[in-house]
């Protein structure tokens, strides 16, 4: 009987944890298994599955982008962003460079992604200031800023509250994030 126990107790947290780290963001670049700068549209698409949206565009004279929406709507909301000049507005987009095909910003608001250490959509800026040990920029929106050598990491702020999440090459951008970068 404990062998019987410890053995479903391993594959509930094999699983979990599985399910978890699948939309974990991290400072270092990635978002599950894709790479800032090395994942092309391919992977994007074999982990997040068909978009809702794609726009291929370009916004304020920043290269040509593709755009791969999810959970998208013709109406701006609080927890969406727009994908180019004129929407759609999605809580997760993927953005890949056209001219390099590889990912260069990534946008969610979506709860089940997360941080790393901890951070969540809804957690308290007191303890993501504490987690990530640096304080909130408040120049244009309330974002925590981390960088690292291979991606720039944005988590904005509403009513103390972390509301989205943003991940960025530091070789390129899309434009569409001015305030978050």
């Amino acid at each position: 009987m404990k062998r019987l126990v410890l053995v479903l107790l391993a594959a509930c947290c094999v699983s979990a944890s599985a399910a978890v780290g699948g939309n974990v963001i991290t400072v270092g670049g990635r978002i599950g298994p894709l790479q800032i700068d090395k994942s092309g549209r391919a992977e994007v698409l074999a982990y997040a599955g068909k978009p809702d949206a794609e726009v291929k565009e370009r916004v304020l004279g920043f290269p040509a982008y593709d755009a791969l929406g999810y959970e998208c709507s013709t109406k701006e909301a609080a927890d969406n962003l727009s994908m180019g000049n004129d929407g759609p507005f999605c809580r997760t987009i993927f953005i890949v460079d056209i001219s390099s095909h590889k990912l260069e910003d990534f946008f969610t608001s979506d709860a089940r992604y997360q941080e790393d250490r901890g951070v969540r959509i809804g957690t308290p800026a007191a303890a993501a200031q504490r987690l990530l040990h640096t304080t909130i920029d408040h120049k244009c929106l309330s974002v925590l800023k981390v960088e690292s050598g291979k991606a720039l990491l944005r988590i904005s702020f509403t009513g103390g509250k972390a509301d989205a999440f943003a991940l960025h090459s530091p070789n390129r951008t899309s434009g569409l994030f001015h305030c978050m970068a």
